[in-house]
């Protein structure tokens, strides 16, 4: 019984720290491509598209 809830406790741990490293990559590469969050702490990436900036580079 002991090793079932020791088995549980690492499935649960494990899921929660596959979780913040997914999350940790995401605004990593979200900050690379130069974007950033939304305000309000929303869990998503928000890259503004300028028109301009393929013909100035």
């Amino acid at each position: 019984m002991k090793k079932i809830f020791l088995l549980a406790g690492l499935l649960i741990a494990t899921f929660y720290a596959g979780m913040k490293v997914q999350a940790f990559i995401y605004e990593d590469t979200c900050l690379d491509l130069g974007g950033g969050k939304n305000p309000g702490n929303y869990p998503i990436c928000v890259i503004e598209k300028d028109a301009n900036a393929a013909a100035t580079q």
